[in-house]
């Protein structure tokens, strides 16, 4: 067995059925039947979504394996055992949101056999960052570390998309790898909501060859799809993921996972960033969600003082940026120009707006994402 496609899944059964029946497709039609198998670990507690598979592998070939848990084991539990049922010799993890493009499977199915990587990263989300002059490009570690060190190293906020549960395809030896060095669990990663992120920061350590491809793996109907609606989360919820980020490399770093150096340099982009996103993030808070979320999304950037310890004047000066930051003047207007040029003059379709997206949510024409909505036995 060539590859495995893991998919944690939670109340999710329709966005499965559209799944199986799109790697079925390609991997019949494409004859990797024994080479590509799918792999669904099944939060929920109702039987429909075992019903879909069970009689999705009754009529097909496709090494389809499920497993129901017997409780909801969070995020975090259900990524781990989706990633644990992997038999193949390389393992990708993939949102049960995500659709596999035809051409893209069969181009990391050449590549695994032809290159035999130890892992492809999918940097379709790094492109702005990475700049690579073509696609895909082969890397050769000069020294240990040295992959993570270059994704440490992307200006911006490029490093915060290793985050990204789809990232990388990694060999399955380094997931047990992982697994062993926690006592054969996720360990004291289990809680923090981003347990993909150490296993590929492990990855990005202990490989000696790595594929880059700024191609999307996804087929586009994916982001349009009625399935898949559009929905948003208030600005403090950012935040509070921005604080898991960060909780999780600081336990890596605990575990030996991360060097010294690795960390330092972690600590310094990640300040960096989290000062500019924390303008960004005022920026799109319209009147009503300013009126709405203030007290609640300075309560949670104020995590980010805590996270790095911040005291004395450092934490005075922090403070007095937030208090700037949120008092009630229009900086709202930055980002509604700049969605304004982009999408009036500049006719870009690509921009998400914001605003609109907010204002559709207040009027009820949606829905608000809570803190890991999806998983109620989440740990806070």
């Amino acid at each position: 067995m060539l590859l495995s496609i893991c998919i944690p899944t939670y109340n999710r059964p329709e966005r499965i059925r559209l799944a199986l029946a799109r790697y079925g497709s390609i991997i019949s039609r494409n004859g990797l039947t024994g080479e590509v198998e799918v792999c669904i670990s099944d939060n929920t507690t109702t039987n429909e979504t075992r019903m879909i598979v069970e009689k999705f592998a009754r009529k097909s070939s496709i090494i389809t394996r499920y497993k129901q848990n017997k409780q909801n084991l969070g995020y975090d539990g259900n990524t781990f055992k989706a990633f644990s049922m992997a038999r193949g010799e390389y393992v990708h993890l993939v949102s049960d949101e995500d659709l596999y493009h035809e051409t893209q499977l069969l181009e990391f199915v050449r590549l695994l056999k032809d290159e035999k990587p130890d892992c492809i990263l999918l940097a379709s989300h790094m492109k702005k960052w990475l700049k690579l002059p073509k696609s895909p490009v082969i890397w050769h570690a000069a020294h240990k570390g040295e992959f993570l060190d270059r994704i440490l190293s992307l200006h911006g906020k490029g490093f915060l998309h290793m985050g990204f549960i789809s990232c990388m395809i990694i060999r399955t030896s380094f997931f047990r790898r992982f697994k062993k060095m926690n006592g054969g669990g996720p360990g004291k990663f289990f809680g923090l909501g981003y347990l993909p992120l150490p296993v590929y920061v492990c990855a990005l350590n202990w490989a000696e060859k790595m594929v880059v491809t700024l191609e999307m793996f996804q087929e586009k109907e994916n982001f349009s799809n009625p399935l898949t609606p559009i929905v948003i989360a208030m600005p403090h919820i950012y935040f509070k993921l921005m604080h898991c980020f960060f909780s999780t490399m600081h336990e890596a770093r605990l575990r030996g996972m991360l060097s010294k150096a690795q960390y330092d340099l972690f600590l310094h982009k990640f300040f960096t960033f989290s000062l500019f996103n924390t303008f960004e993030i005022r920026t799109y808070m319209c009147p009503e969600v300013f009126a709405l979320d203030r007290e609640n999304t300075i309560a949670s950037a104020s995590l980010l003082a805590n996270d790095y310890s911040l005291s004395g004047w450092r934490r005075q000066l922090f403070n007095l940026y937030l208090w700037l930051l949120y008092l009630p003047l229009p900086y709202h207007w930055i980002y509604a120009a700049w969605a304004w040029r982009r999408i009036r003059l500049m006719g870009d379709d690509n921009v998400f707006d914001v605003h609109k997206a907010y204002r559709k949510m207040l009027a009820g024409k949606g829905k608000f994402v809570k803190f890991y909505e999806r998983d109620p036995t989440w740990k806070k």
